[in-house]
This record gives structure tokens, sequence and C-alpha cells, in this order.
């Protein structure tokens, strides 16, 4: 459908009452070939709505196709998230919102951890806060997402993410020498 009514020549930038556009809505809605078709068409990858969010931030917060395909297939690339599509393509990986915060802070408060491990790979600041002084640490503890408070902590720690017994080999060490 988007493909035929931009062949009709809509206008790829038009905006809905809240400013977002098809791309902003394509990317909440985990449509990945939306997203690819109007990439290639050249949608601005940068533009903001009326709360200052980027088509990375409504992708970050709405990853759930991303992370129920990673159920049944592990191996798959993150890389092909919408995140990792977006990012591909130039998104600012820590352009910030009305409130501050960052594609990282949305993923993280929604519990999204495909998302989270994919932003932190691709260079994610850990370090930002948002207007009311809270890192996507704080975002994940607030919401209840153990498993992101751990991926978090250990990236924030070793700068990576590794497995409980690397983690624990690595203590381990630090207290023999």
């Amino acid at each position: 459908m988007v493909r035929l009514l931009l062949e009709k020549g809509a206008d790829i930038e038009t905006k809905d009452k809240y400013g977002q556009t098809v791309l902003h809505n394509a990317a909440a809605a985990g449509r990945e070939t939306t997203v690819r078709l109007l990439l290639e068409k050249r949608a601005d990858i940068d533009i903001r709505d009326e709360y200052g969010q980027t088509a990375l931030h409504k992708a970050a917060e709405h990853e759930t196709r991303a992370e129920f395909r990673s159920l049944y297939n592990a191996s798959e690339a993150a890389d092909q998230t919408i995140v990792g599509v977006l990012l591909e393509k130039g998104a600012d990986i820590d352009t910030r919102d009305e409130d501050g915060q960052t594609a990282l802070h949305k993923a993280a408060e929604a519990g999204h951890k495909t998302t989270v491990r994919l932003l932190l790979k691709k260079g994610a600041d850990i370090d930002i806060r948002d207007e009311d002084g809270q890192t996507a640490l704080h975002k994940a503890a607030e919401a209840g997402h153990e498993t992101i408070v751990q991926l978090l902590l250990e990236w924030f720690v070793f700068g990576e993410v590794h497995s409980e017994m690397y983690i624990s080999a690595k203590i381990s060490s630090a207290f023999e020498s």
C-alpha cells in the first residue's frame, strides 16, 4: 500500500496531528519492509514529532517484532531489526527527545533486551541522563526489568556483555591478583 501511494506521488514527509511521519509510524509498528522502503525513498530519518522523538525512538520503544523473532531464532542478526536498519542508514544513536531520553532509555524502559544489546554494541552512550537525571539503567530498574538492569550493569563494568561464567572467572582472577 505504501509503495503504491509513493508511486502515486504521496508526500513522504506528511505529518499527522502528533507531528509523526509515515516513518515514525512504520518504525513504531514494527514494519521493517516499510521502513526500508521509506528510507530507500529518502525519508528524513531525523524528523522529530511533537515530543521531539525520531523514528529511532519509536522503534526502540516498540521493537516487539524483533524481540519475538529472537525467541525463535537466537542466531538471527540483531542488525536486521528496525533499530539496526535506522542506525545503518545514519540515525543519531544518542539523539534526545524533549525529555532528554535516547533510544537506549526507551528500549531499557520497555524491556527490549535485544534492542538494548544492539544499541550498546553500536555505541550508545550508557551515561546519558534525561531531564530527570535518569540513565537507561534507572529506567530499566524503575520498570522492573531485571534482565535489562543486569545487561546494563555488565556493559557498564566490562564494556561488553559476557556470560555469567566469564564474569565469575573475571571476578575470581581479580581477587587472586
